[in-house]
């Protein structure tokens, strides 16, 4: 990595998946306040994907930015 914008999302999602490594999972059985553009959004993208996010990994392999597909197969991960 090194020059894309989405470097820092990199950071961000594998700092993400080192605190659950470290702490687990939050509890979701304490359920969890999004806003309703958070689950239409949320919606969108489950409704737009098979499993595992092939579709998108697929499209962010066209990109040609290694950050930006590593930073995708971190978002789907997380």
């Amino acid at each position: 990595m090194g020059d894309s914008e989405f470097d820092t999302w990199v950071k961000r999602f594998e700092d993400n998946a080192d605190r659950r490594k470290e702490f687990g999972d939050p509890d979701w059985e304490r359920g969890s306040h999004l806003t309703p553009a958070v689950v239409r959004s949320l919606q969108r993208f489950q409704t737009g994907e098979e499993g595992e996010g092939q579709s998108l990994v697929r499209a962010a392999q066209g990109a040609g930015d290694s950050a930006y597909l590593a930073a995708i197969r971190l978002f789907i991960a997380e």
